[in-house]
């Protein structure tokens, strides 16, 4: 057991390993790039899923509130927002008086 809980560079550590381990033998030396990449995305979704995404924007929650709530930086919230589409699903939901589907 551990004496304290996980926190975001637990996870992209965890990303990184298992990046490395399912992708880094079928890479070439030029896709190092392309795999540090791979290990942000998968650490970024497992800090903030896209539900939680959804949620957050759903909530009229702030960024610095959001990231407090989380345990996550706000540049992190930012971007899972972004990647997530969040805000715009949300909006369009709204408009259309339909469910965010995620």
């Amino acid at each position: 057991m551990h004496d304290r809980p996980v926190d975001a560079e637990d996870i992209e550590d965890l990303a990184g390993v298992f990046v490395h381990r399912h992708l880094g033998a079928d890479l070439g030396a030029g896709d190092e790039v392309l795999v540090d990449e791979g290990v942000e995305a998968l650490a970024g979704a497992l800090l903030l899923t896209e539900d939680a995404a959804l949620w957050i924007v759903r909530n009229g929650t702030s960024v610095p509130a959001a990231a407090q709530e989380f345990g996550i930086s706000e540049q992190m919230v930012t971007y899972r927002l972004n990647v997530t589409g969040a805000r715009a699903r949300v909006a369009r939901a709204q408009v259309s008086g339909r469910p965010v589907e995620a």
